[in-house]
């Protein structure tokens, strides 16, 4: 999803993003460049084929724009427990996918 800044219509900077380290130079935090944010749009959209269900969660947290848990949550006809239980899943899967493109670019 493009917005008006060009951009892809992911966050800049999120918890989970912390949480992975792109690139490998001493600075503070993580460094995404474009063949990391390729890499997980790549995966986004295998999600969106596969697995709507998945795919909505990404909607609903990092594509719909700010909103509420309360709202995700109705949006996603869920619990906060559950939509949170979805959203770490989401982020497992896709750490699992970027690790398998790692192992296939290493085996390269």
């Amino acid at each position: 999803m493009r917005t008006n800044d060009g951009g892809i219509g992911y966050p800049g900077r999120s918890g989970y993003c912390d949480l992975v380290h792109f690139g490998h130079d001493n600075a503070s935090g993580p460094v995404v460049t474009d063949a990391a944010a390729m890499e997980i749009e790549y995966i986004v959209c295998a999600i969106k084929q596969e697995s709507p269900e998945r795919f909505a969660v990404v909607q609903w947290f990092y594509l719909r724009g700010n909103h509420t848990i309360e709202r995700t949550c109705a949006e996603l006809h869920c619990s906060k427990q559950t939509a949170y239980n979805r959203l770490h899943a989401l982020h497992n899967f896709i750490q699992d996918a970027l690790f398998d493109i790692s192992i296939k670019t290493v085996a390269n």
